[in-house]
């Protein structure tokens, strides 16, 4: 008899389950109902019982804090009101350890408090009116319930949810349409509401398996893995940008402790881990999902591709002052190869620069003994001394890679070029996105720097200095080479005296030799310089000009800052180097730090870059004209006005022709666009130090300014 009675409450048990099932349950807006979530069946969204307006998913139970009045007004939205508080589901953009975007407000807030109710593959989605693409979702781990701004084509099962009602069943049509819904939906409905299970992943005392929440997922993919942003399940990987778009074809390999079957947005990864990721761009997320035998998800992820090579840097306490020890991790898309981790310091750089939230880096890459090791990055030359420009102050966080590419296809060989082949006076460089232990810092710029190995000038030899570089530190009359800045005349007087054993002088900085107590420096180049253009007659001027100066590359260097409008490289922000003091004192210029450029200036505004400026005007009114410009353009010295003409003329043919010109811009903001890090440089940045990002408005006014400052010195130069 007793064992009769078993059997008959298995079949009613069994009948109920699958009456609950079949059986059709409307939504019926205006009813009190539970929000489940997918992932956690058992567990209810309510207020948290120490702030009633933050939100968590806890256990389900007959409290009235899990009970929402959910509303479908006239235009088909949805108003989701506590019964327990009376307050409502209201998206605000805020984020505090306790709430996600989301809180519970006291008055409707209209679209703000306003939600649509999308039905899924499985369960249905919550999105704000005001946001679409912030999803309602429970955080692993915490259980917080806010939004998260999605971007993946599917959604998890903890962004996925269902409704239960008084009499504990479960709502399975929506506006006419059925629900698809896991069994464990139905089998949790009506349990929970007499009995509150723990959420923990064992038998409660009931008997009932509750899920537990699972856990980040670690993978390689080609045996490299992917970068982990700290405090998310969010990775990166980088590949190249010829399979961004199309095909990706990996090896998906899951890192014990973890085993089962892997998923990829809903799909099993198959036999020896093979997967081929489609349509991987414009920061597309993958979700990777890990299941055990029971077919429990066990652990999950998120991955996005870019076609940007990855720095991880790891070090602590860094400053402008000093260099501190740390690691330097490249992942280079173009190799196959496991990527290497390198030991390296740091330190901050810049001077205005240094003072934003995104910090620009010095980089020495040293051995484990602390000697520097050279490396070639990126196919970039190899040395141990690198920067990465953080492109701080520009909205476009590429003018200064363009303008240096754009330099370094254009410029004239300097001087000297027969003796020294390999001479650059650009920087190569590639745009990175770059992690600092663990958190994600955007896109920079990895550079070779301006040095001795890079302009290629004779070393000293046995004490005697032969090549010399010299950076000018801040606007100075001897920056601008003589040039009265009050009256915007040559000085008319000799520059102060100097001393060869001190790295600085007049706002110059000998970068190479660098005095160090031994070893000393030559000044006298740079001395004799400024003294011929600040005090020479016009005669001796123009006859010897040429002599001083490299003036194919001069002119180079002046139609290029007039075309860019550099507002801040006239002067300060540049070098002069001599190849070798002892046969000639001869100067040949080369550039540096090119953000204010293309319609800004060095704090990233627009204000007085119009494409229509007359540039010399603009220095002179600016008290930033060199004082050699000025005087080559006033007294026409060497022919300066037909040098200009002509190499205008030249270059307007090829690298000024604005449509070559913009394409330079276009290919990067493709390249970041369709890697995503526009995307997380904007979540990371934007409105930081007052700087607002749009990127396609950015490039949309680079494309009209470059196109009217073209025809403006086409006009100039009187190029038809």
């Amino acid at each position: 008899m007793q064992h009769f009675c078993k059997i008959l409450t298995f079949i009613c048990l069994l009948f109920s389950q699958c009456d609950m099932r079949g059986q059709n349950v409307p939504f019926v807006s205006g009813e009190e109902y539970q929000i489940r979530c997918l992932e956690w069946p058992g567990a209810a969204v309510s207020p948290r019982n120490d702030d009633s307006r933050a939100i968590v998913c806890s256990a389900a139970g007959p409290a009235a804090g899990n009970w929402w009045r959910i509303t479908q007004k006239s235009d088909g939205k949805f108003l989701l009101q506590n019964t327990a508080t009376g307050r409502y589901l209201t998206y605000d953009g805020q984020r505090t350890s306790i709430r996600r975007y989301v809180y519970l407000s006291t008055t409707d807030h209209g679209d703000l408090s306003r939600w649509h109710i999308g039905i899924r593959t499985t369960g249905i989605s919550v999105s704000n009116c005001v946001h679409g693409n912030h999803y309602l979702n429970v955080r692993r781990g915490s259980y917080i319930v806010g939004t998260y701004a999605e971007t993946s084509l599917s959604l998890t099962s903890n962004e996925r949810f269902f409704l239960v009602n008084r009499k504990g069943q479960v709502v399975n049509e929506l506006n006419g349409r059925k629900l698809v819904l896991p069994a464990t939906c139905y089998s949790n409905a009506k349990k929970s509401l007499a009995a509150v299970p723990t959420m923990v992943s064992s038998k409660s005392a009931a008997g009932t398996r509750c899920h537990a929440p699972a856990s980040l997922l670690t993978f390689t993919i080609d045996k490299k893995r992917p970068v982990l942003t700290v405090g998310t399940d969010k990775y990166l990987y980088a590949v190249s940008e010829r399979k961004l778009n199309g095909s990706i074809d990996v090896r998906l390999d899951v890192v014990p402790p973890f085993e089962g079957q892997l998923h990829v947005d809903g799909f099993p990864v198959g036999r020896h881990g093979k997967y081929t990721f489609t349509h991987a761009g414009c920061a597309r997320y993958f979700r990777l999902s890990l299941t055990d035998k029971a077919g429990d998800t066990v652990a999950t992820a998120r991955l996005q591709f870019t076609a940007l090579p990855i720095v991880e840097i790891t070090a602590s306490g860094l400053s402008k002052q000093k260099f501190n020890n740390g690691s330097f991790h490249l992942h280079d898309p173009e190799s196959s190869g496991a990527d290497s981790v390198l030991s390296a310091q740091f330190r901050h750089r810049g001077s205005y620069t240094s003072l934003l939230s995104k910090k620009s880096y010095g980089m020495k890459l040293v051995d484990a003994t602390g000697r520097k090791l050279n490396r070639s990055l990126l196919g970039m030359r190899s040395d141990n001394y690198w920067v990465l420009d953080a492109l701080a102050v520009d909205p476009a966080r590429m003018r200064n890679r363009v303008a240096m590419d754009l330099w370094g296809d254009m410029a004239t060989r300097p001087y000297y070029a027969g003796s020294a082949p390999d001479v650059r006076t650009a920087v190569r460089g590639r745009l990175v996105e770059v992690f600092e232990n663990g958190s994600y810092r955007g896109i920079y710029n990895l550079t070779e720097r301006v040095d001795r190995k890079q302009v290629q000038i004779a070393p000293s030899k046995k004490g005697k200095v032969r090549g010399c570089l010299y950076k000018s530190r801040n606007w100075d009359s001897w920056t601008l080479l003589g040039m009265n800045r009050h009256t915007g005349r040559p000085i008319g007087q000799k520059p102060p005296h100097y001393d060869n054993t001190a790295i600085s002088w007049g706002n110059w900085e000998s970068k190479y030799p660098e005095p160090n107590g031994r070893d000393k420096t030559d000044w006298r180049p740079l001395y004799d310089a400024c003294a011929f253009v600040g005090t020479a007659g016009d005669k001796e001027f123009c006859r010897e000009v040429e002599n001083v100066f490299d003036l194919p590359v001069v002119a180079d260097y002046y139609l290029f800052i007039e075309l860019i409008h550099a507002v801040d490289n006239s002067g300060k922000n540049m070098y002069w180097a001599v190849y070798d003091a002892s046969k000639s004192h001869k100067l040949t210029p080369v550039p540096w730090d090119l953000d204010g450029t293309f319609g800004r200036d060095w704090g990233g505004h627009r204000s007085n870059c119009r494409a229509d400026n007359d540039y010399r005007r603009f220095l002179l009114n600016g008290s930033m004209q060199n004082a050699l410009f000025e005087r080559l353009e006033i007294l026409n010295a060497a022919d300066w006005h037909k040098l200009l003409a002509n190499r205008y003329r030249k270059l307007r043919r090829t690298h000024f022709n604005p449509e070559s010109l913009y394409g330079r811009f276009a290919a990067y903001h493709h390249l970041l666009q369709e890697s995503g890090a526009e995307h997380r440089e904007s979540r990371k940045w934007n409105r930081s130090n007052g700087i607002s990002f749009d990127f396609e408005g950015e490039n949309a006014y680079l494309k009209k300014w470059i196109r009217d400052r073209v025809k403006y010195l086409d006009h100039r130069y009187g190029y038809k």
